[in-house]
């Protein structure tokens, strides 16, 4: 009940429970087997007796009794009235309660006096609390105000209600103050504790970032260790890291790994160590046999992977037809001819160790090898007629090829060869001791057996089989270093010598003049076989596990060239060529440097398809130069009547400027936003604007000195331009609104753009220097990319600038920092006959800034993935698998890093 715990928790000390206990029939009760003598030994321990009084308490008879025990055994002055449903009333002229009153019997007629009773009958509540036998219904906890509370517990605690009163408010004051000190205490303690608690997650955080970003580095220092001796997984180790944490030191080591190796096409996993290799003539289809007895075959340009069980023991040797769809395989003591979803055991017991495929696939050719014997065993077998041809042979035999499909060439360690025609096995042709070194060459033959030679002290010895009886010699040099293998193209025009774990491919001339080395393929430490694969350009080695591929055509892993027969014709114009895109970013604008032919490209995805080509009137003057107006591409460049604006598409003028000759050719040009007025900066260094609605031709700034489009800029927006001369060393900006002019900087600019907010100047001298949009303020300087080549580039979002240097590779750093990124060689153009043809490239990037365009006159169009995340699919496609948990040598860094090539 509230008055029971208001009572005993009246003006309490805060360290106390309660004041006083207070005894209730119902509450303070426990069970019992009988309730009088428990409800009796609690009036017996009591000092007070408050009667609650109701109209049911009046009628009840344990209300009755209880106050009539009291009575009895107590003084009536020990006894407190609170009524609580008013039904008291006390009698004057009686002296005693009023009939209506409800009160016990038992307790009218005892008292001499009027008492001062405590009434809560205005204290209602919702529910009520039914007593049951021994007591009233009562208010359901109703909100009993101090003073009343004090009235009834002043007699109790034998204190004035004043005081008590006092009392209660001092203790009230002295708890809240003692609460707001503990919720103070306990406040401070758990901002404290949050803050530890922010502190120790943040420094968590800090520290697994820090983890994050050490085993990033080390991924990156691992790949880039890698990279010339385990180029397979460096790549994956450069994504892992990557992957782990994008920074400068793992962004660059993935451009380092897609970037090395320009001519590798891919790798292809067999699983055991590759013990044989063989490629179709086609070069479509590459076979491999394994050390633990297995054949692999990759149709590479399908995408397509079979094996199957060869005899169990280590396959000697391989072959397969033009098709790639017959292999046959040797392990020494049988051999297995294997077809699509068949494979067949032949030679079982005879030892064959070497093999060979007839072009159309349908003969297989195996040489036996008995221990001690001094010849070898030569047996055909026609696989559509089902039978066997052999022929003892008078030597021992090395090597075995079809040449053509109706004739073999047998091929010995030490020179001598022989035909045989494959009906019937006779002998055709052969050859004598050709002079072979008395030990530590290495053999080499073509596929079709065709060619034949060695390899030793530096030289690569080669001659013919077919045709004159005296065979031409053909040679070529390498570095004075052991051959593990040597493969000799079907034309015999190249051989290919492995070399420590370097493939070299050199020309085969007559005579024994040096040669230079046309390619060399490297990163894989442990190869010990190469093949041509279908051409002179295409090659297949082993590594290990893996099969390597290799296309000499190709001039880089990362980017994709396209032949422009207009870029190709510019060989002895020394001038770049122009590069614009569209504002959309889908079209891109070349225009040759002489000649004036436009050649417009669609952007699609990572390559250029081209649209259009077109070719304006030809005058002795650089190129037009190319304007859009939204998707329509126009030209700005002179004709007989001096300047003109022509519609790219159609051919007709759109406007025409009458200026002198010398101001009709055009450096740079840009619409001035939202007007019908062009601002341009011809050759002669003057800054002017054309309107195009009324030929108004307005000139605004004059350079002292000719300019060219290099080292000339104007702001999208058409608000200034920054020119310099040819001839002096000065950089101007000029304001197209107002036409003042101020310098910029010191030292002659070989290239200026605007990129957003910011304007970049590439110095003759190298450094290259960032500045405000107007030039007024320096921002940084980055350092020089050794001697710089006019073309300069930077990313629609102003966070790489792409360099050209003098040697033909493009540098890419980032702007902002100045961190390196990567180098990269161009293609080199193979028309150009300037002493400086890099100084005849231009460079632009898309406008996403995913790809940078480069494009040199004499030369080609290329489009490069500039976007780390194209640099990983380049990587992951190249390597044709993930990091596997083995090759991470993390040691004390940690637990492997996530799955480098999973999605």
């Amino acid at each position: 009940m509230a008055l029971q715990r208001r009572v005993e928790r009246f003006a309490k000390p805060w360290y106390r429970s309660r004041a006083l206990r207070v005894f209730m029939d119902r509450a303070s009760l426990a069970a019992a087997p009988a309730l009088w003598p428990s409800i009796e030994r609690a009036l017996e321990a009591s000092a007070w007796f408050i009667l609650l009084t109701s109209a049911k308490a009046a009628s009840s008879a344990w209300v009755e009794r209880e106050v009539a025990w009291w009575l009895a055994h107590r003084s009536p002055r020990r006894l407190l009235v609170v009524a609580l449903d008013g039904g008291l009333a006390w009698d004057q002229a009686r002296g005693d309660w009023a009939a209506s009153a409800a009160v016990p019997a038992a307790l009218r007629g005892v008292l001499p006096h009027e008492p001062l009773w405590v009434d809560l009958s205005g204290l209602t509540s919702a529910g009520t609390t039914q007593m049951g036998a021994t007591g009233p219904a009562v208010p359901e906890d109703p909100v009993i105000p101090d003073d009343l509370v004090a009235a009834v517990a002043a007699p109790l605690r034998g204190l004035p209600k004043d005081l008590l009163v006092g009392e209660h408010l001092r203790e009230r004051r002295r708890t809240m103050r003692r609460v707001r000190l503990v919720v103070a205490v306990l406040t401070v303690l758990l901002v404290t504790a949050v803050a530890a608690a922010t502190i120790a997650v943040g420094e968590r955080n800090e520290a697994r970032t820090q983890a994050r970003v050490a085993t990033s580095r080390q991924l990156a220092a691992e790949a880039v260790a890698a990279l010339p001796s385990d180029l397979d997984r460096a790549q994956l180790l450069a994504v892992a890291g990557y992957r782990t944490d994008r920074n400068p030191q793992t962004r660059s080591a993935l451009f380092q790994a897609v970037t090395t190796a320009p001519h590798l096409v891919g790798y292809l996993h067999a699983g055991a160590r590759v013990s044989a290799l063989a490629a179709s003539g086609d070069g479509r289809v590459v076979v491999a046999g394994t050390a633990d007895g297995r054949l692999v075959r990759w149709c590479h340009a399908c995408g397509t992977r079979e094996e199957t069980k060869a005899a169990g023991r280590p396959v000697q040797d391989v072959a397969t037809g033009a098709g790639g769809a017959v292999v046959a395989a040797a392990d020494g003591e049988s051999a297995v001819v294997w077809t699509r979803g068949r494979r067949t055991v032949l030679e079982a017991g005879r030892r064959p160790a070497r093999a060979a495929v007839s072009p159309s696939g349908r003969f297989v050719a195996l040489l036996e090898e008995r221990p001690g014997a001094e010849r070898s065993v030569l047996a055909v077998h026609d696989l559509a007629r089902g039978t066997t041809e052999r022929r003892d042979l008078r030597r021992v035999y090395a090597r075995i090829a079809f040449t053509g499909e109706s004739a073999i060439t047998l091929i010995d360690m030490h020179g001598p060869w022989e035909r045989r025609a494959v009906s019937g096995l006779r002998r055709l042709t052969g050859s004598g001791l050709l002079g072979m070194p008395a030990g530590g060459y290495t053999l080499g033959t073509a596929v079709s057996g065709r060619h034949v030679g060695f390899s030793k002290y530096g030289e690569v010895t080669t001659w013919a089989t077919t045709g004159p009886s005296e065979p031409v010699i053909r040679s070529a040099t390498v570095p004075h270093v052991f051959a593990q293998s040597l493969a000799i193209s079907e034309d015999g025009s190249r051989a290919a010598v492995a070399q420590s774990g370097t493939i070299r491919v050199v020309p085969l001339n007559p005579g024994t003049s040096p040669s230079p080395v046309l390619a060399e393929l490297t990163g894989n430490a442990d190869t010990d076989r190469v093949v041509f694969a279908g051409g002179p350009t295409r090659l297949a080695s082993t590594s290990g596990d893996d099969v390597v591929l290799w296309d000499l055509e190709r001039f880089s892993r990362l980017g994709a060239a396209t032949e422009v027969r207009s870029l190709e014709q510019d060989a002895t114009a020394g001038l770049p060529p122009r590069l614009e895109f569209s504002p959309s970013g889908r079209r891109l604008a070349l225009v040759s440097a002489v000649g004036r032919v436009v050649t417009t490209f669609e952007v699609v995805a990572d390559r250029l398809s081209e649209v259009s080509r077109s070719e304006g009137e030809v005058v002795d003057a650089q190129s037009d130069v190319p304007l859009w107006f939204g998707e329509r591409l126009t030209r700005l460049g002179p004709d007989r009547s001096g300047l003109r604006l022509l519609d790219d598409g159609s051919g007709r003028v759109l406007a025409r400027w009458r200026v002198p000759a010398a101001e009709a050719q055009v450096s740079e040009v840009r619409q001035v936003r939202s007007t019908t007025r062009l601002v341009g900066v011809n050759s002669t260094g003057a800054v002017s604007t054309y309107d195009t609605r009324t030929g108004e031709v307005r000139r605004l700034h004059q350079v002292s000195g000719g300019v060219w489009w290099g080292n000339t800029a104007i702001r999208a927006d058409g608000a200034g331009a920054v020119t310099g001369a040819r001839d002096d060393d000065g950089t101007a900006y000029v304001d197209l609104l107002t036409g003042a002019a101020r310098e910029v900087g010191r030292g002659r600019a070989s290239g200026v753009v605007f990129v957003r907010d910011a304007l970049v100047i590439q110095r003759e001298s190298g450094p290259l220097e960032l500045w405000d949009v107007q030039g007024r303020r320096l921002l940084r300087t980055l350092p020089g990319v050794g001697n710089p080549a006019g073309a300069l580039a930077v990313s629609p979002d102003g966070g790489m600038v792409a360099r050209v240097r003098a040697d033909g590779s493009a540098v890419l750093t980032a702007l902002a920092t100045g961190d390196p990124v990567g180098t990269f060689p161009l293609p080199v153009p193979a028309n150009a006959t300037s002493p400086t043809p890099w100084d005849g490239t231009a460079m632009a990037f898309t406008r996403d800034g995913r790809h940078l365009v480069t494009a040199t006159s004499g030369g080609r169009l290329a489009l490069w993935p500039v976007d780390p995340a194209d640099w990983r699919r380049i990587a992951c496609r190249t390597a044709g698998r993930s990091l596997a948990p083995a090759e991470w040598n993390g040691g004390a860094a940690g637990d492997p890093p996530p799955a480098s090539c999973a999605p």
